[in-house]
């Protein structure tokens, strides 16, 4: 009768069954017990998991928009490990005119006039970090160099100069180039619509300019003119010479565009 105990455990073992006192989830067996059903290359799970301390980052990505990841010590979750956990800090809310102005891993953002002067300043902005869209619709830069994206742009510290156009040269006759082709589009209109059209008056152009009319003055517009003046583009153009006559009410013609009236 004493091998009874014995005969019923060498069952249990063979028909895979354990003892009963221990927890149906199978705490206290083994890790390679325990986790019979989960995948071979699945980590056990960790009660001692680290949290690190809130506000710690290893990049930028890791905070809050308004905020940089600066300075840099050791992960107390990997001391020994060869990576850099910093803090998020609020960038500076005052206007800046340089980078320099600005933390490592930020840039001032001025977009639309390149010349920083008198009141007009930028803001300190994070560089992004741009996913690859394989898309590039060209942007000019304040540097007189073409980016695929403003993104692009802001990633290597740069603002862009004149929104979502590619570089057509860092020269005042490019800047008087660009103008033209915005105040052709500017003029663009509804011949049926009922509402006030072609009201607007801008130059027709940034050197040798007489007045027209315009269905919308864009933001472009202005920050070509602002740059056209910043760089003192009119004391470097040759005399005009030409005797311009002031346009008469604008009118939206039926092909969509505005006109100028006659006297």
């Amino acid at each position: 009768m004493r091998s009874q105990p014995l005969v019923l455990f060498c069952l249990l073992a063979a028909c895979g069954g354990r003892p009963a006192n221990l927890p149906p989830d199978g705490a206290g067996l083994p890790w390679a017990e325990r986790d019979q059903g989960r995948p071979p290359d699945a980590a056990p799970p960790r009660a001692d998991a680290c949290v690190r301390p809130p506000g710690r980052c290893h990049s930028s990505d890791e905070c809050p928009a308004d905020q940089i990841c600066s300075g840099c010590g050791s992960d107390p979750c990997c001391p020994m490990c060869d990576v850099c956990l910093g803090t998020c800090t609020p960038l500076p809310k005052g206007p800046c005119a340089t980078n320099a102005d600005c933390p490592e891993g930020a840039f001032c953002e001025h977009d639309g006039l390149c010349v920083v002067t008198g009141a007009i300043a930028g803001t300190c902005k994070r560089r992004p970090t741009c996913a690859d869209t394989g898309a590039c619709l060209g942007v000019c830069g304040c540097d007189g160099k073409t980016y695929c994206s403003s993104c692009e742009a802001h990633e290597a510290g740069v603002s862009v100069a004149l929104g979502n156009k590619a570089c057509l040269a860092p020269t005042c006759q490019g800047l008087d180039a660009l103008y033209q082709a915005e105040v052709k589009q500017a003029k663009t209109c509804c011949a049926m619509c009922a509402a006030v059209q072609c009201v607007d008056k801008v130059p027709s152009a940034l050197f040798c300019a007489c007045e027209t009319h315009v269905n919308q003055i864009t933001p472009t517009m202005k920050a070509l003119q602002a740059e056209y003046s910043a760089r003192s583009c009119w004391a470097t153009m040759p005399a005009c010479g030409i005797k311009c006559a002031p346009p008469g009410p604008g009118l939206c013609a039926s092909d969509g565009h505005c006109i100028d009236g006659g006297d």
